[in-house]
């Protein structure tokens, strides 16, 4: 069971990964508002630097339901050889989760906020994700394994913010296999172990 200290944590950790800016001058204010988790923020803003992702913002059901629309006006307006026609993207159900669900899955699951994040950024190789864990994760969100599979494969998104500062043009970072992402996560011993007992 998660101390106080753990719990607090986690929702610090939460709220720096989800500020539109995870620039020093922010990471400056949470050091200074968090002394105790220096550490653990340093690292964070490290790894978020390292593997940038569009900014999180909650889809509400109008939203979504408003983009669902859109995709089958596209769809409707092909015609019904065109290939493009039968594709369907599926939503990253991990984007759509709020703060409270979102730290609710990560007890479930028993691994930390940061790990799930890696997951909703798409930073972990889907390959190399073990199915058992694509399962309980699935089984947790409701959904099917395949359409989690999906919602979890492609390239890590690169920020808006990377974008408007980068002098060239800026690419996503390579994506990291499962153990790599355990071993970076600040994961206890425990939890790697359970995490690697499901490799298939």
């Amino acid at each position: 069971m998660k101390s106080k200290f753990d719990e607090m944590r986690d929702e610090v950790l939460y709220e720096f990964s989800v500020e539109p800016n995870k620039d020093s001058a922010t990471l400056e204010v949470y050091l200074q508002k968090y002394p105790q988790y220096r550490d653990e923020l340093i690292d964070l803003s490290v790894e978020l630097f390292a593997a940038p992702r569009e900014d999180f913002v909650p889809v509400n059901e109008g939203d979504s339901r408003g983009m669902n629309m859109a995709w089958e006006k596209l769809q409707s307006s092909l015609l019904p050889s065109d290939p493009v026609s039968e594709l369907s993207v599926p939503e990253n159900p991990l984007v759509t989760l709020d703060k409270k669900s979102f730290r609710s899955l990560a007890k479930k699951l028993d691994i930390n906020i940061l790990f799930l994040a890696m997951l909703r950024d798409k930073t972990i190789e889907v390959s190399t994700i073990p199915l058992k864990f694509i399962g309980l994760l699935a089984e947790e969100l409701n959904i099917s394994i395949d359409t989690l599979r999906s919602s979890l494969a492609g390239s890590s998104i690169i920020s808006t913010s990377v974008r408007f500062k980068a002098d060239g043009k800026p690419t996503a970072s390579e994506q990291i296999s499962f153990e790599d992402a355990l071993q970076s996560c600040k994961l206890s011993d425990s939890q790697k172990e359970k995490l690697m007992s499901m490799k298939d």
